[in-house]
Formats: C-alpha cells, sequence, structure tokens
C-alpha cells in the first residue's frame, strides 16, 4: 500500500521484482484513494479477505501508523531495518504460540 505515482510505483516493482513478494499492491495512484484516508486500508483487507487483527502495518510515517491503529491493524512505526526485524520476529513467535 502506497502514496506514490504510478510512473514510481510501477518502476519500483520492476526493479525489486515485488511482485515476486507480495499478491497485491494497493497503489495510491490506481485506486484513487490516499493514506491516510481509511478507505485505502479497508480495500486492502477487502482484496486480501482479511480482518483487521489478520493484519501487520508498517510505515515509517507516525500519522499513517496512528491511522491504522484506529482500523484495530497491528501498526509499527518503522525507525530502522532492526528494529523493523526485531518487531517481526516477536510477532513471529506469537504467531508460533497460537498455532
Amino acid at each position: 500500500m502506497n502514496n506514490e505515482g504510478k510512473e514510481l510505483n510501477d518502476y519500483r516493482v520492476r526493479k525489486f521484482k515485488l511482485h515476486e513478494c507480495f499478491d497485491a499492491f494497493v497503489s495510491s495512484c490506481e485506486v484513487k484513494m490516499r493514506k491516510p484516508d481509511p478507505g485505502i486500508w479497508q480495500l486492502a483487507m477487502g482484496i486480501a479477505q482479511v480482518s483487521p487483527q489478520q493484519c501487520v502495518y508498517f510505515d515509517d510515517r507516525k500519522m499513517f501508523v496512528d491511522t491504522a491503529q484506529k482500523l484495530g491493524i497491528r501498526s509499527f512505526q518503522h525507525t530502522s531495518l532492526e528494529n523493523t526485524k526485531k518487531i517481526l520476529e516477536t510477532l513471529k513467535k506469537e504467531n508460533l504460540k497460537t498455532t
């Protein structure tokens, strides 16, 4: 999910082969909504067929993290690669305990 323009969005998907990592992209240039509009998160959850409790969201902008949290999505501010890795490892351990 991003607020990028079409050219930059298409470039990043191709350059970093993101289509190999993700099943779908919700890009503001395609869906005509931008973060922090809650509708863009709701659209993404609808496409993925998941509830907010099944989602994890990272963003470097606190405003977007706060919006996602208000929707019931577990949300974290990305401040560094190391911090995000730690959060993901913790989430992975929590998930293993519940399955």
